[in-house]
């Protein structure tokens, strides 16, 4: 019969210890989660901006400002580059 000391050592064998692929992987995978997530809160900044001076933005314009759905999504990938062109303009 087994003791339990020789049954947790048994088991310990079945455990893989983790891999460098492993924690290669599981870095990139949280960079590319906070590079979404940062970009969701610029959209939903955004869309704030919007909904709050639409009026005023519509009247100088003349025209209807909406987002579109292909619009958000670009902006959530390539945020950096949004981000870019909205410090430019405020400066």
């Amino acid at each position: 019969m087994l003791s339990i000391h020789n049954e947790e050592r048994a088991h310990e064998k079945y455990l893989a210890p983790p891999h460098k692929i492993h924690i290669f992987i599981l870095k990139n995978m949280m960079f590319i989660l906070y590079y979404l997530l940062i970009g969701i809160i610029i959209m939903f900044l955004l869309d704030m901006h919007l909904s709050a001076y639409r009026n005023k933005i519509e009247r100088d314009m003349g025209e209807k400002i909406e987002y579109d759905h292909f619009t958000r999504i670009f902006i959530i990938v390539v945020w950096p580059a949004a981000l870019f062109i909205i410090i430019k303009n405020l400066v």
